[in-house]
Parts: structure tokens; C-alpha cells; sequence
């Protein structure tokens, strides 16, 4: 009797060894593909395409990368200096050896293509509106920007002799009035109109609402609050950090010297300490954190102490010690601050044993 014959079951044949491929030609598992936002775009303030700005500027293509850059972001050149570059913290090379310097990138491009920007604008045309933009600082130029991207016609109205973006190059000795006058060019060069020395007066703002179909206000005021807490009215020797910056621009700034004192937790704060290192005076800048709860200002920070700018963390000042007239320090508190509304009642029960004296 014979003995049945038993088929084998189908086998695919590898024709090549599996020392290339693990798994062989046979393999049943697949990787699974995830379409995911780039870790750096993700971080990205802005949300800039950084891998797709990355290709078009390692193949050579620096206008391509450079538009691709002012559609999200209207000045390349302005954070290619001063940004934070959050992006770069987060970079997947950093798992195999340095994050790419893509804040540097950004700088290098727009110092590159030198000329204007060839954006093309939307069409519109008949729901094209209007719009009014009040206040010509950082905000009011990047909304007018983008509202003249997507085709509406738009008008700065500025009530100063000078568009105040221009004030960032006294408050960050990294930019240059030059260099911002190139990015603010590449801005308007996309059709947007200028109204210098407005008079803004109480019903201004009615005379705007019947003259646009759209008002943006950008008045680029800061409200110091700290201040507060020191009382009012203030010392002759105590100043907001905008009135510095105004003075030294003016050639009237005041006459200081010894050791200066500058409240504040943000890049401002040394800016001014840098002026006031300029202007002869000796700036200890009281932050309210640790270095390492601010790992976005490392380098600031690392700058300003090679500078000879004293930094003392974990000072959160609230009140002024005077003896008649004269400030001869200030009231601090270490760890979290409580309210500026509590603190001018006095140091509230939870701040209790944090407080102490700098001078």
C-alpha cells in the first residue's frame, strides 16, 4: 500500500540572505507609518515647516527656503537673532549627536536673499475689506503683513514720527537699525500704506471704526506691575525699564553710578542691565526663579554674566527699604510670589519666613 503524499505548503524563496534584511523576503510584519508633525515644527512659536525650509536649503534652493519661512513668519531675519529657538531643544539629533542650528539657518537666509519678498497675495477680490492697523511695533506690522497676504488692503497708522518696531534695536544690542530696515522694507514692499504723526485723540477710535471695515489696535504698552507694589508716587530713582531706553535714545539719560538694582524676570531686564552697564552703572539684575526654571534664556543669561552683569536668582522684590528719601534696598521674597494686590497689604501669612532684605 502506498503512502500518501503530503504536499508542503507554499513558501516564498528568499533570493537574497537575511543578513541585509532581518526578517527576509517572507516577513509578515510591517512597520507601521505615522504621519506626525516634526517635534521641531511642533515647538515652533510660529509653526514653521523647519523640515520642509531644511530640504529647500540643503539643495541649494535659498529663495524657495526663505519665502517658505515668510509665509508663517514675517520677520526670519529679527528671530534668526533674538529668538529663544525652542525648536532646536526638541531636535530628533540630538539623539545621535548635535541639534541642527536651525535659528542660525533662519539668520543666515535672510542676510542671504537680499531682496524683496515675492510672496504671491491672494485674490480676493470683491470680499477684499478694508483694515486698519493702530500702532506700528512688532504686533502691528505682522497683522498688517498677513492681512495683505490674503489680499485686503491695509493701512498702518502710526502717531509717533517713527515706526516704534524700530525701537527694538535700543532695547537688544544684537539687532541693528540697518538690519531691521531691511525687514521692515521686505514687509511693507508687499502693498501695505503708512500714515505717520496721527493725532490720536478720544474719538480717534469712532473716526477708525467709520473709516475701516477692520481695526487692529496694537498700542505696545506694557503695564510694570511690580511697580505697583513699590507704591506711588514713585522715587526720582526709580524708573520703568521703557523710560530707560527712551532716555538713553534722547542722549538724556540720567546720571548713574554704583550699584543699580533691575527687577525683572525677562530678557528686558538685561537689556537694561546692559544699559545700564553702558551708561557707567553697576547692574545686579534680581530674577524671581532659578536658572534652571528658565532653560529658554541660557545664553542670555550666560551672556550677561560674562558682561559683568551680576545676576541674583530667587530674589522677588516687593518693596523698597528708604531712610528719608534715599533707597537703600529692597524687600525680597524667595520662591513662588504671592500677588501684587496681597504684597501691598504687607507680606501675606504664606510668604511668612521667605522675605528678606537686599541691598
Amino acid at each position: 500500500m502506498s503512502q500518501p503524499v503530503i504536499a508542503a505548503p507554499p513558501m516564498a524563496a528568499a533570493n537574497i540572505p537575511t543578513t541585509p534584511n532581518q526578517t527576509g523576503t517572507w516577513r509578515f510584519e510591517r512597520p507601521v507609518l505615522v504621519n506626525r508633525l516634526a517635534p521641531c515644527s511642533e515647538a515652533c512659536p510660529l509653526g514653521e515647516n523647519i523640515p520642509a525650509i531644511m530640504a529647500l536649503n540643503s539643495q541649494g534652493a535659498f529663495d524657495q527656503a526663505y519665502n517658505k519661512i515668510r509665509k508663517e513668519n514675517p520677520f526670519p531675519g529679527i528671530c534668526g537673532r533674538i529668538c529663544f529657538h525652542p525648536c532646536e531643544r526638541v531636535c530628533n539629533r540630538r539623539q545621535f549627536d548635535e541639534p541642527v542650528s536651525i535659528q542660525d539657518m533662519e539668520f543666515s537666509l535672510s542676510k542671504l536673499v537680499g531682496k524683496e519678498i515675492s510672496l504671491e497675495k491672494e485674490k480676493l477680490g470683491l470680499c477684499a475689506h478694508h483694515v486698519g492697523v493702530l500702532g506700528s511695533d512688532i504686533a502691528g506690522l505682522s497683522c498688517a503683513y498677513f492681512l495683505a497676504l490674503l489680499g485686503h488692503r491695509v493701512t498702518i497708522c502710526e502717531p509717533g514720527p517713527y515706526l516704534r518696531i524700530f525701537d527694538l534695536a535700543a532695547m537688544d544690542p544684537r539687532l541693528s537699525k540697518e538690519h531691521l530696515e531691511n525687514e521692515v522694507k521686505r514687509v511693507l514692499g508687499i502693498g501695505i500704506n503708512i500714515k505717520m504723526n496721527i493725532s490720536v485723540k478720544r474719538d480717534y477710535y469712532h473716526r477708525l471704526a467709520e473709516k475701516f471695515e477692520a481695526v487692529y489696535i496694537s498700542p505696545g504698552g506694557r503695564n510694570p506691575e511690580i511697580l505697583e507694589a513699590f507704591g506711588e508716587p514713585r522715587q526720582p530713582s526709580v524708573y520703568r525699564a521703557e523710560e530707560i531706553e527712551r532716555m538713553v535714545k534722547e542722549g538724556k539719560h540720567p546720571s548713574v553710578q554704583g550699584k543699580v538694582a533691575i527687577a525683572g524676570s525677562g530678557r528686558r531686564a538685561l537689556r537694561v542691565a546692559r544699559i545700564v552697564k553702558e551708561i557707567g552703572g553697576q547692574p545686579a539684575v534680581l530674577l524671581p526663579f532659578s536658572g534652571r526654571e528658565a532653560p529658554e534664556m541660557a545664553q542670555e543669561l550666560e551672556g550677561a554674566e560674562k558682561s559683568g552683569i551680576t545676576l541674583e536668582f530667587g530674589h522677588a522684590p516687593f518693596a523698597l527699604i528708604q531712610e528719608g528719601e534715599k533707597i537703600n534696598g529692597l524687600m525680597c521674597l524667595r520662591g513662588e510670589t504671592p500677588e501684587l494686590s496681597d504684597l501691598q497689604k504687607g507680606v501675606p501669612e504664606s510668604a511668612q519666613g521667605r522675605s528678606f532684605e537686599y541691598r
